[in-house]
């Protein structure tokens, strides 16, 4: 049959498309130029792409109803209606509302984790890198790609059917106004003309639904409707619905549309670039209520819209006045969106015809508005920044997108051609995308919500989701009908397939890969590492972005609840008793559900339409005020400092601060807590030739994995005079100075949110004397560096600890030891370089009698005195070790030990102990042969589990991950571990002869936290009992640990270390003995912070738990707090550079005069606190203490969720 011509002549069709689309185009011009005169809202490239990231809840809603509103909305959801009855419309609307709800929690999320991100993928490539980003950048474009092909091919098909213009000259015509205006007013344009054309469908909605329930001579109530709806089922029943019959929610054909639907939305929704846009736009206080308000505002539009034109259709056909009259309309015209236009003719005419126009054409504008936003968003920032031009300026980011938006306009254009004259309808690309994107969704979403997807399962899902998918969707197609056309692949079966493949795929690769390539351990920080791209963006102050970060949790908690709460009634509890009753709708009950949509369409008319208006009073009034007066609005003058200068003075060469600007100006924007503008000093330090190489957005992770930190500079200087330099600036600058080296530290000794000054670039070996050992070297050198260099020339450090990725510099400063009662801590020749105040350089010793006081505070510093920079060391010949290790039981050991014999057996012995199996570990080793002619054959350690094989090192960890969630395996795992590393049997044995600076080194394993304390040699039996038997008898109370172990189990081993420090140090400076010069050297000053016990040797008990795939063990605050209360009763005192908690008082006690000696050292050489982290203020400084430098915005946190 052919198909009816149109109501409305070509006139109207040009009419609407250019006079309606330039007239939009003007007044969003208009607005712009007035925000911009009126309210400062420079067009930047912040601006162009995220609103200035403050806009509220009201115009979020209009923003999101009239994103959703595609021309599918409409025309998509009266075709459904047409073929399965009022089932149609609630199905279309529940299964597209969901996915807006459960988005506001994934919004909530996103501007959590990325405060400064403008897109999604900028988070992707943050926590992934670039596999990963490159895979969500193809998904977010082909997602953006079908739904503008959907938009302009429904669209265009309507413009035709309705007036006659030519499909393609409505193809190319309609985008031209949106891209203009979306050019001049960017993302802020798109809120805006979101806020108009949803208000004007929801008016043009309501007239609908009034005329056909209340004043058509034809219809004219939901009695009458409801009448032809029953004649229509006897006539025309639905194969499929209960009784044929259009008035029920029992509805195959429904349902199985339902579920396609839900699951290609959650591709449109989750992927789109343009809903994360919003989240982004909008002011954290609204993001929430403004997705939870839009979602259920555009609930009514397609519900109600379709229950009134598709039954309208459905009740008019057989009335002369439908467009099709007398046949039935065709699969091809229901399939192509002409139901709606249908109805909407036989329903008001001419009239009708021009609404529909004029409903369409706003849809489509106002939807493929948001596309070019998203894509160009895309383009610019995912694509032009990350890869081609990551200097790019906000001008240049402005200029960039402009060419995307111009240039997928064409080639969307180009598309939808080859797509109209295919025969490609819009329903058959709404079927269709979510065989194509929705395996991306799961992905997506676990980017966000879970820190233990990795790399792997983020790239390679969506990848194999979507070929699954393909397969599923073809294969079904091929096996129902034997052929692969667009009529066989279009149908119901082979597309629910193909969607619910697509999405429920990941749900199997995500894990399978995450257990292939190891659970991650992400900690978010390089999510909120990412900068914005123009440099007139204030930084926060630390109370606005902390109440921001409660806010945000807050809001999630609750998103969590109320988006699921009400999902659950749109997908459950509403539709699925009436499915399962097979309930057809009588006359009262069609009559309440028609006044429930139309109550509801008005409640959306308030919330999206005026709403906005109300909440933006106070800004539409300064306006007008404003325009009244006829003159500008004031430029708001901030608490920031603001520096206007050169292009030539902005490229410093070494600065890394002020990148390439305009050509004529740059401006900076510095934290408003600065004494003097950052970028003044800057410019003003540079001619004195000395580089300051500075870095923003670095995140700082401790080396155990347990802290990270963003600090607002991370210098890396390459020199002395660097280092003095950035000193100076920071004094000027009121800001800290934080020095950290590998950050060996599992503490959050090196964290802040100031400047940090890492010493990796300052790690020469600046002299070495073979033939005395003399060693200088700067501070900055890792140990394995130090080692391999003293290797060169036949030397070796006396003594090291379990790790050599520590700098030489952190070695010191925080009393590293090793094992061993011939050795005290690491030590070095007394003689050290550092940075003192005013940026000098000062140089102390023990022979220095002009600074005693300040040598003995810097032999262990905690980084708070100032920066060391070279080092004096006294290196021995290289030696070998010959060691062996052997099981032995606890109580062999400890009688050992008691006896005397445990730790003088050798010159190195260090021991681990296995509490739940009572065994332990001794291992011990002497030098092979001090003469190098006589060196012994070096033979290779033996394989064990964990030091040497791969699948062992997993093995464990996965094993301590599932402990996580049963605690009680680890027993067994210990067991088992370890029994595979070291033997089961007691008294089995290994050993090798190595070099020594290879064999002193352990394999620390994973991320871990370390809680180590000194006490008394002769005390560690008595440790190792009491503390044996109340994890083994987990009695508390009167045991020997007054906590109770119930229900706790921790990891092994602990490990146990010795040394001796009495032998070497002496209380009292060495300037003040009258000793000599050799004596000095044997018996060196001790330094104030020493940890060690004054008279005797030293016992270092360490407690380690580690965190399996960044997870911390549950155990960890009883485990540590009953651990400390021992350690306290044994005399103790906690290792600085560990995961301690003991009090500033505890402390203060533990150290007395010497602690005050330290403070009055440090407060003489650094009044303004420059070298005072959070951590010095926390535990060394004394409570209340005032200092003139203050961080700005503290980003320390813990490394997890």
């Amino acid at each position: 049959m052919a198909s009816p011509g149109p109501a409305l002549g070509q006139g109207y069709g040009y009419g609407i498309i250019l006079g309606l689309g330039f007239a939009f185009a003007v007044l969003m011009i208009s607005i712009t130029h007035l925000l911009k005169r009126f309210n400062n809202e420079v067009q930047t490239s912040e601006m162009f792409n995220t609103a200035g990231r403050s806009v509220k809840s009201g115009l979020v809603a209009a923003a999101v109803v009239s994103s959703w509103t595609w021309a599918a909305t409409l025309l998509q959801s009266s075709g459904v209606c047409y073929r399965y009855g009022v089932s149609g419309p609630f199905w279309y609307a529940s299964g597209a509302t969901v996915q807006i709800l459960l988005f506001a929690t994934l919004a909530i999320t996103l501007k959590k984790r990325a405060p400064n991100c403008h897109t999604f993928l900028e988070a992707v490539h943050a926590r992934y890198g670039t596999p990963a980003h490159l895979t969500f950048v193809v998904f977010g474009l082909a997602t953006n790609v079908l739904v503008s092909l959907m938009l302009i091919a429904g669209g265009a098909a309507t413009i035709n059917a309705l007036t006659g213009v030519h499909a393609v000259a409505a193809i190319f015509l309609m985008p031209v106004p949106v891209v203009a205006y979306t050019l001049f007013g960017g993302l802020k344009a798109t809120f805006i003309t979101d806020y108009v054309h949803g208000f004007a469908v929801i008016v043009i909605v309501i007239v609908f639904a009034l005329e056909a329930y209340a004043r058509s001579d034809v219809l004219g109530s939901p009695s009458a409707v409801y009448d032809r709806l029953v004649a229509a089922s006897a006539a025309h029943p639905v194969p499929g619905n209960r009784d044929g019959s259009f008035l029920t929610m029992r509805s195959r054909g429904g349902v199985t549309f339902f579920v396609i639907n839900i699951v290609g939305n959650f591709g449109t929704v989750f992927l789109d670039n343009g809903y994360y846009n919003k989240a982004i736009a909008a002011h954290p206080v609204h993001a929430l209520p403004g997705y939870v308000m839009g979602g259920a505002a555009w609930f009514a539009i397609p519900w109600l819209t379709a229950t009134t034109l598709g039954l309208a259709a459905l009740a008019l056909e057989s009335s002369p006045r439908f467009p099709t009259f007398p046949a039935r309309m065709s699969d091809s015209e229901v399939s192509a969106g002409l139901v709606l236009p249908y109805a909407a003719v036989a329903l008001l005419g001419r009239a009708g015809a021009v609404m529909t126009l004029i409903m369409i054409f706003l849809a489509v504008t106002s939807s493929f508005n948001a596309e070019l936003v998203a894509t160009s968003s895309i383009f610019t920032y995912d694509v032009y920044r990350t890869y081609a031009r990551p200097d790019a300026g906000g001008k240049r980011l402005v200029r960039t997108s402009h060419i995307c938006m111009m240039l997928y306009t064409a080639a969307i254009c180009l598309a939808s051609v080859g797509l109209w004259y295919n025969g490609i309808s819009m329903g058959y690309l709404y079927l269709l995308m979510g065989v194509l994107i929705s395996s991306g969704v799961v992905p997506a979403v676990l980017t966000l919500l879970w820190n233990g997807q990795n790399r792997w399962a983020a790239t390679l899902a969506p990848v194999l989701g979507t070929i699954c998918a393909v397969a599923a969707w073809l294969i079904t197609a091929w096996r129902t009908c034997g052929r692969l056309d667009v009529e066989c692949t279009g149908s119901n079966d082979a597309m629910l397939v193909g969607n619910l493949t697509a999405l429920l795929s990941p749900l199997i690769l995500v894990p399978a890969l995450c257990v292939v390539f190891g659970i991650d351990g992400y900690d978010w920080v390089s999510m909120a590492a990412i900068s914005r791209a123009d440099d007139d963006v204030e930084t926060r102050h630390e109370a606005d972005a902390v109440t921001e970060r409660r806010k945000l949790r807050r809001a999630f908690k609750v998103a969590s609840v109320v988006t699921v709460s009400m999902a659950l009634s749109l997908l459950v509890l509403w539709p699925m008793p009436m499915y399962g009753s097979g309930y057809i709708f009588s006359r009262r009950f069609f009559t309440g559900w028609v006044s429930v949509g139309i109550v509801w369409i008005f409640g959306s008319l308030f919330a999206v339409g005026l709403y906005p208006v109300w909440e933006s009073r106070a800004t539409l009034g300064r306006i007008a005020r404003l325009m009244f007066k006829g003159r500008p609005a004031a430029v708001a003058v901030t608490s920031s400092s603001v520096v206007d200068v050169g292009e030539d003075e902005a490229k410093t060469k070494s600065s890394g601060i002020a990148s390439r600007g305009s050509p004529h100006h740059r401006t900076l924007h510095t934290p408003p807590t600065m004494t003097q503008p950052l970028a003044a000093l800057l410019m003003t330090e540079k001619e004195d030739g000395v580089p300051f190489r500075a870095k923003r957005n670095h995140i700082h992770r401790t080396w155990a994995g347990t802290f990270s930190s963003l600090p607002e500079l991370y210098i890396q200087p390459e020199s002395v005079a660097e280092v003095e330099k950035a000193v100076r600036l920071a004094q000027k600058c009121g800001r800290r100075i934080v020095t950290t080296g590998s950050g060996h530290s599992p503490s959050s000794l090196t964290c802040t949110s100031s400047w940090m000054l890492n010493l990796d670039r300052l790690s020469r070996v600046l002299s070495l004397d073979a033939q005395t050992g003399i060693v200088v070297v700067e501070a900055g050198i890792r140990l394995h560096a130090l080692s391999d260099a003293l290797a060169t020339h036949g030397l070796a450090m006396p003594n090291l600890g379990s790790i050599d990725q520590q700098s030489i510099a952190g070695a010191l400063a925080t009393g590293t030891h090793g094992s061993s009662l011939r050795h005290g801590l690491v030590r070095r020749r007394p003689e050290a370089d550092a940075g003192e105040r005013g940026g000098r350089t000062e140089t102390c010793s023990a022979d220095d009698s002009n600074h005693p006081e300040l040598f003995r505070a810097a032999l262990l510093s905690l980084g708070a005195l100032g920066v060391v920079c070279e080092v004096t060391l006294q290196a021995v010949p290289a030696f070998d070790l010959s060691w062996r290790q052997t099981i032995d039981a606890e109580a062999r050991l400890l009688t050992s030990w008691e006896q005397g014999r445990l730790w003088s057996q050798a010159e190195f012995v260090r021991v681990w102990w296995f509490p739940y199996t009572r065994r332990a570990v001794v291992w011990r080793a002497d030098k092979a042969f001090p003469d190098p002619s006589k060196r012994a054959s070096r033979t290779t350690p033996p394989a064990g589990l964990l030091g040497g094989r791969r699948l062992g090192f997993h093995l464990h960890r996965s094993l301590l991950w599932l402990s996580h969630w049963l605690p009680c395996l680890l027993p067994w795992v210990e067991w088992l571990v370890f029994g595979l590393e070291y033997g089961f049997a007691d008294g089995s044995e290994s050993g090798a002869v190595q070099p020594g600076r290879r064999a002193l080194l352990m394999d620390c394993l994973y991320s871990q936290f370390v809680n180590e304390w000194a006490v008394p040699l002769h005390r560690g039996p008595e440790a190792l009992r009491r503390l044996g038997a109340w994890l083994n008898r987990p009695s508390g109370g009167a045991g020997p640990i007054p906590f109770s172990a119930e229900g706790l189990y921790v990891h092994a081993p602990v490990e146990v270390r010795v040394c001796d420090t009495s032998a070497f140090s002496s209380s009292s400076s060495s300037s003040s003995s009258s000793s000599s010069s050799s004596t000095s050297h044997q018996r060196r000053p001790r330094p104030f912070l020493d940890p060690t016990i004054e008279q005797g040797p030293t016992l270092f008990l360490n407690a380690t738990l580690y965190r399996p795939f960044g997870l911390d063990p549950p155990c960890r605050r009883r485990y540590y707090q009953a651990f400390e209360w021992l350690m306290r009763d044994l005399g103790g005192r906690p290792h600085w550079a560990k995961n301690f908690t003991v009090s500033r008082r505890e402390i203060e006690a533990m150290y007395g005069r010497r602690l005050d000696d330290f403070r009055s050292v440090r407060d003489a050489v650094d009044p303004d606190g420059v070298f005072v982290g959070p951590w010095h203020r926390e535990c060394v400084l004394s409570e209340g203490t005032k200092l003139r430098c203050e961080e700005v915005e503290g980003r320390k946190g813990r490394a997890q969720t």
